[in-house]
């Protein structure tokens, strides 16, 4: 499931680039981006899409395939809070209050 560009409630317009690899055709990350409207309530400011996030970078994950990379994410979010709290707050929409 992909972000909306529409805005619901506390959400913002968020979209996702999924880095390839073109000889594998295996995913490598995959970076979100936002905008945040609340930065501009002008008719002349200029709205500009920011990285929320790198997936890899995020979790500290050295790949994205299902056996090593992924089967990692799986096992922090059965043990760590933390990532857990993290992963449902990207979930949920990137930002809510700040």
């Amino acid at each position: 499931m992909t972000p909306s560009l529409t805005t619901y409630d506390y959400k913002v317009p968020r979209f996702r680039i999924l880095d390839i690899d073109y000889d594998t055709l295996q995913a490598k990350d995959f970076h979100q981006y936002r905008l945040d409207l609340r930065k501009y309530q002008k008719k002349e400011d200029k709205a500009k899409f920011e990285l929320l996030y790198s997936f890899k970078e995020t979790y500290g994950l050295s790949d994205l395939r299902p056996e090593s990379g992924i089967t990692e994410l799986v096992n922090k979010l059965k043990t760590d809070s933390a990532t857990q709290i993290k992963y449902s707050h990207f979930c949920e929409g990137g930002i809510k209050n700040g």
